[in-house]
């Protein structure tokens, strides 16, 4: 089956796994198809905000009190993402983590409607996006149609998700975009921000789009990723600002350039992310 499919499978079951290595290995697994530029960390860190755009498929109610309603859970999902990394790092080891706390406190999302840009970053192997899309249409005026989309979430049918998606799936994410069931919960949006934002899925049957050299043989089964905790869990912690560290350090070398100690209750030096 193409691993393209595999991608697009959101929380469905998986059929394959990355074989554990030898040793201790970083406890999180940045997917190898988003580069720090691509990741919506670097939205945050480049504007200040991400933005996003909102579309619900044909025949849906898309009217602005259910669409505002889809955008602050959204905001919510995206802000917890960063309180909960903040949260976890100990108060001993806060000052260390200190030039994070901007992005971290203070994440911002806007409103866009102009998804041009992102949808042509999909290229031809993803027509399915455009197609979707087709079917669809933006929430409500409210949305700015000059600001440049940097993620865009698709509310669509149950029928429809088991055809993107695949037939288990909750939700799934592809090239910026994330679709969703009318009734999705928020930890699923959560969940599918993780991949936004760099993240794999950590399923107790295996990783899945990780890095082979960075995934890990001892999988927090209760992790967002891995579709089960309500919170950030200190892998995922780790994940996060070994991420920050991918798009800050090169324009701005911190104290972290060399290393630093995992977050989780292990004996693990993180190495930063080297980028040409």
């Amino acid at each position: 089956m193409n691993v393209d499919i595999f991608r697009r499978l959101g929380f469905s079951l998986l059929f394959f796994a990355c074989l554990p290595l030898l040793g201790r290995a970083e406890p999180f697994a940045p997917l190898t198809d988003i580069g720090p530029e691509d990741s919506l960390y670097s939205a945050s860190i480049k504007n200040g905000a991400i933005a996003c755009a909102l579309y619900c498929e044909e025949e849906m109610d898309c009217s602005e009190p259910p669409a505002e309603a889809y955008f602050s859970r959204l905001s919510g999902a995206f802000k917890s993402w960063f309180s909960g990394v903040w949260n976890i790092i100990p108060e001993e080891r806060k000052s260390e983590f200190f030039d994070l706390k901007p992005y971290l406190l203070s994440p911002k999302i806007n409103k866009a409607g102009n998804i041009e840009d992102l949808l042509s970053k999909t290229g031809k192997n993803f027509s399915w996006i455009s197609e979707s899309l087709g079917k669809s249409r933006l929430a409500v005026s409210a949305f700015d149609t000059a600001l440049k989309a940097d993620l865009a979430v698709i509310i669509v049918k149950k029928e429809s998700l088991k055809e993107i998606c695949g037939s288990n799936a909750l939700a799934c994410y592809e090239a910026g975009f994330i679709f969703l069931p009318e009734d999705f919960q928020d930890k699923t949006l959560i969940h599918e921000l993780g991949h936004a934002f760099g993240l794999a899925d950590q399923y107790p049957a295996g990783l899945h789009n990780a890095n082979p050299e960075l995934c890990t043989s001892s999988i927090k089964e209760d992790s967002l990723m891995a579709a089960g905790a309500p919170d950030v869990t200190c892998d995922e912690a780790d994940g996060v600002v070994f991420l920050f560290d991918c798009i800050l350090m090169p324009r701005n070398p911190n104290k972290r350039h060399n290393g630093w100690k995992s977050l989780c209750d292990r004996d693990l030096t993180i190495k930063h992310c080297l980028v040409e």
